[in-house]
């Protein structure tokens, strides 16, 4: 009984994935962090929001959204069905979540560029660590809430 509620709540939430998606995310650094994702780069980066950087960096952010809103909807999907998958079914969902970070691994490479230019080398490399931090504080957060999804 309890995963076959599990499993409907997933499916149920995965129909709102997309216009959500965002908007969790917004949740999950304020339950994280205690702050906006903006604020923490702000002040780890610490530039002056008239700094160029701040246009580049809404340009990520909007690029980025899409593969974040994909890496969401796998996630929900392996969560919620693993184990009545076949070899296939798991091939195939692990060969769109290698996909999706390699393209996510391309926009960081591009934006690295960008932001470099813009705010220099230094700056870049610190706005990608704490974008690496980020991705791993988010994988754990929304797995950890799926798998008490499970229970």
């Amino acid at each position: 009984m309890k995963k076959l509620f599990s499993l409907t709540l997933l499916l149920v939430a995965s129909t709102f994935v997309f216009s959500q998606t965002a908007d969790k995310e917004l949740e999950y650094y304020q339950a994280i962090f205690g702050m906006s994702k903006e604020a923490m780069i702000s002040d780890f980066v610490q530039l002056d929001k008239s700094s160029e950087f701040w246009t580049v960096y809404d340009e990520y952010e909007k690029e980025r959204q899409q593969y974040g809103q994909k890496r969401y909807e796998l996630l929900l999907e392996f969560a919620g069905n693993y184990v009545n998958y076949s070899d296939k079914r798991m091939d195939i969902l692990m060969e769109e979540s290698l996909a999706n970070r390699k393209s996510m691994a391309k926009v960081s490479k591009k934006y690295y560029k960008k932001i470099k230019k813009v705010a220099g080398s230094k700056a870049a490399a610190q706005f990608l660590m704490i974008e690496s931090y980020f991705e791993a504080s988010l994988r754990a957060k929304i797995l950890g809430e799926l798998s008490e999804l499970k229970k």
